[in-house]
């Protein structure tokens, strides 16, 4: 960012309560969080759920698996043929799929 060479008095003045009010927020941030900081924000962050943070989904990233809740743990199936009616779809590829499934 380069520096305006004329400043009027207020102009200089709103930089200076910019900085004092830069300067106490990483200063407070310091006293708040120690020497850990932004791990420590982060890693207590990363506890909650994304379907807690945010109401909405932020990114595309988020439209896939976007509040499906816990996975369902499924039992491991012995007969080779159950295994391969269940992991293929029957109807081809351009069945209708469940409104659930599909992105917002």
């Amino acid at each position: 960012m380069s520096r305006q060479l004329n400043m009027d008095t207020v102009r200089q003045n709103f930089w200076k309560e910019e900085y004092l009010r830069e300067k106490m927020l990483r200063c407070e941030w310091h006293h708040k969080y120690g020497s850990l900081g932004r791990y420590h924000y982060l890693s207590t962050r990363k506890l909650d759920v994304p379907e807690k943070r945010y109401l909405f989904p932020i990114t595309t990233n988020f439209t896939y698996g976007w509040q499906l809740g816990p996975p369902v743990k499924q039992e491991l199936v012995f007969c080779k043929m159950c295994r391969i009616e269940s992991f293929f779809r029957k109807n081809g590829a351009f069945a209708l799929l469940d409104p659930r499934d599909l992105a917002l």
